[in-house]
């Protein structure tokens, strides 16, 4: 075991005699008085004779540049970029907003059009009927002139009679000289022929009827007055005659610049109308 002196001096000089051990640290002992006890080492200073550290000038010039830059920063790009991101919600709000509005006027749209193309489709269905209606209504006049004209084909030839048809009705007119006594309601024989021949016709189709049509000879009242008795004198005679059914047999007295003209109308029945009509 090695032994060490400790010297009693109040310092340790360079030629205070120290101890080596082979194997063991290197200790430096700094010699204290023997009388120097705990409470007591509160009153030395271990940094007495340090140099006193004291704040630089730059280190408060770089804390100055620190806390400028900083508050730069907040002002150039933080508050701006705040400011723009409220904005910017703002304006996200408004336009999902304004999306949601869309989006129930679309789904309304929608079902306003759904509608309306339903309408359309009904309508366009009734149209489509009622122009095959019409034109089934057309061909029926049609083919009533045709079997009138053939029927009548000669007073025709002889231009006794003239023939004439529209979309409503076909028309077989004579002149009343040759149909009645003169300001009278007494028919002739050309009568019977005429009414008869036009009224074969409608032989047989119950929905079809004859109007027997006279224009007065003048406008003045007796004139109209005998008009209506010819016309019924003929009407009788069409139902006696030519064994047409009263019921399709019809007696009309009308103003035309053809004074004195009798006028045989077929028509296959009412005219097909609109439901609208």
């Amino acid at each position: 075991m090695c032994a060490l002196t400790i010297p009693t001096g109040p310092k340790l000089g360079k030629d205070s005699p120290r101890r080596y051990c082979p194997g063991q640290v290197h200790l430096h002992w700094v010699a204290t008085r023997p009388q120097i006890r705990g409470t007591d080492m509160a009153k030395f200073d271990f940094n007495e004779g340090l140099p006193a550290k004291k704040p630089s000038r730059a280190g408060w010039v770089v804390a100055g540049l620190v806390t400028i830059l900083g508050a730069g920063f907040v002002a150039a790009f933080y508050l701006p970029l705040n400011q723009a991101h409220a904005l910017l919600m703002t304006k996200h709000e408004e336009l999902a907003s304004k999306t949601q509005e869309l989006d129930q006027a679309l789904k309304t749209s929608g079902a306003n059009l759904k509608s309306s193309s339903s309408q359309i489709s009904t309508m366009q269905k009734t149209l489509d009927e009622a122009k095959a209606a019409e034109s089934s209504y057309s061909s029926d006049v049609a083919a009533l002139a045709a079997q009138g004209k053939k029927s009548l084909d000669k007073l025709i030839t002889a231009k006794h009679v003239s023939a004439s048809s529209d979309s409503s009705e076909a028309r077989f007119s004579a002149k009343g000289t040759l149909i009645f006594r003169p300001k009278s309601a007494t028919v002739l024989p050309f009568a019977k022929q005429f009414v008869c021949g036009g009224a074969s016709a409608v032989s047989g189709k119950s929905s079809s009827s004859v109007t027997l049509q006279v224009t007065p000879s003048s406008e003045d009242k007796d004139a109209y007055a005998t008009a209506g008795e010819q016309a019924g004198a003929l009407a009788d005679l069409i139902v006696s005659a030519c064994k047409v059914p009263s019921a399709q047999v019809r007696a009309a007295v009308a103003a035309s610049d053809q004074a004195g003209q009798v006028s045989l109308l077929l028509s296959p029945g009412a005219p097909p109308r609109l439901p609208s009509e």
